[in-house]
C-alpha cells in the first residue's frame, strides 16, 4: 500500500464521516420537509472538509507519537508510517502543513457556501473551524500534546459528535432546538470515544510507558471496561431515543434497530478480553456499526420522504 493511504488510515473515516452524515442527514430532511431548498452542496463540502481534517489528524497522530514515543516497537496495532521508516518525519511535517493547508480552504469555501457573506455566523463557523485544525494538530504532537494529558476523550466527544452534528445541521440555516438532532450527536460522540476508549485499552502498558497519560492508564483496565461499559450503553440508549419519536411516520427508520443490537452485542465479548491484541478487531467493528447505524438512519429518513 502507498505509504501516504497507509499514514491516512482510511479505517478512520467511517467514524469520522459518521456525525456529519446525521446532521446533514436530518438537516436536509427538516429542508424538504418544510418546502426550503436542500442544499446537497453544504453537504458535500462539509463531508470533504471532515475527510481533510481526519487525514490531517492522522497524519498528525502518526507524527506526534512517534516524536513522543508512544509509537515503538511494543505497539500494538496497524503499522503507523513513520515509526515503520515507510516516511520520513520531514515527509510527515510537509504532509501535516499541506493537509492543514487543504483543510482550511475547503473549510472556507464550505463557509462562503452556507452564509454567502462575512456575517456573524460565517465568523463564528470560521473560528470553530481553527479550532478543529489546532485540535487534529495537537492531539498528540507538540511538546505538550493534550492525548497524553487525558483529555483525548473530551476533545474526540465534541468533535466527532455535537460539533459535527449540531455543526452541519446548522450549517443549513436550522435552529438546533430538535431533541433528536442533540440525541444523535451524544450518541455519535459516545460511540466515537468508545472507539478511542478501546483503542486505550489495547495501548494501555505502551502509553504508560511512553507517559501517554490515558484513562485506561490513569484509572487502571478495570475501571476502563466499566467506562467503556457506560459509554455504550448511553450511545444505544440515546439512538433508541433519537429513533422512535420520528419512526411513528417513518416506519423505515425501525431498520436502525438491527445494528443498534449488534452494537451492544459486542459488550460482553469486550468486557471478555484478556489479551490486548484481541481489543483491535472491536475497535473496526464498533466504528463500522456507528456508520451503518447513521446510513440506515439517514436513509430511512430520505425514503420517507
Amino acid at each position: 500500500m502507498n505509504p501516504w493511504i497507509s499514514a491516512a488510515r482510511p479505517r478512520t473515516l467511517p467514524l469520522a464521516l459518521s456525525g456529519l452524515l446525521a446532521g446533514n442527514a436530518m438537516a436536509l430532511s427538516a429542508c424538504i420537509q418544510a418546502g426550503r431548498i436542500a442544499r446537497w452542496d453544504i453537504a458535500g463540502l462539509s463531508i470533504l472538509t471532515a475527510v481533510a481534517l481526519q487525514v490531517l489528524s492522522n497524519f498528525a497522530n502518526d507524527l506526534g507519537d512517534t516524536e513522543n514515543g508512544a509509537d515503538n516497537l511494543g505497539r500494538i496495532g496497524p503499522q503507523r508510517a513513520v515509526q515503520a521508516g515507510l516516511l520520513t518525519r520531514e515527509q510527515m511535517r510537509r504532509g501535516v502543513m499541506v493537509m492543514s493547508a487543504i483543510s482550511l480552504i475547503l473549510g472556507l469555501f464550505l463557509l462562503f457556501h452556507a452564509f454567502g457573506a462575512f456575517n456573524a455566523g460565517f465568523f463564528s463557523f470560521l473560528l470553530l473551524g481553527i479550532a478543529a485544525i489546532f485540535a487534529a494538530l495537537l492531539y498528540t504532537w507538540g511538546k505538550r500534546p493534550y492525548g497524553y494529558a487525558g483529555l483525548g476523550d473530551l476533545s474526540v466527544f465534541l468533535f466527532f459528535g455535537p460539533i459535527a452534528v449540531l455543526g452541519s445541521y446548522a450549517l443549513h440555516g436550522l435552529p438546533i432546538g430538535h431533541i433528536s438532532v442533540w440525541f444523535a450527536a451524544f450518541a455519535i460522540g459516545f460511540c466515537a470515544v468508545a472507539v478511542l476508549n478501546l483503542n486505550n485499552m489495547r495501548d494501555r502498558e505502551n502509553d504508560g510507558l511512553a507517559g501517554k497519560r490515558t484513562i485506561p492508564v490513569r484509572m487502571g483496565q478495570r475501571f476502563a471496561f466499566r467506562y467503556h461499559t457506560l459509554l455504550v450503553g448511553n450511545a444505544v440508549g440515546l439512538f433508541i431515543a433519537m429513533l422512535f419519536p420520528l419512526a411513528a411516520l417513518r416506519p423505515w427508520l425501525l431498520l436502525v434497530l438491527l445494528p443498534i443490537y449488534w452494537l451492544m452485542k459486542d459488550l460482553k465479548p469486550v468486557l471478555s478480553v484478556k489479551d490486548p491484541v484481541d481489543f483491535d478487531p472491536f475497535l473496526k467493528k464498533t466504528a463500522l456499526k456507528t456508520f451503518f447505524i447513521v446510513v440506515l438512519f439517514s436513509i430511512g429518513l430520505m425514503i420517507s420522504r
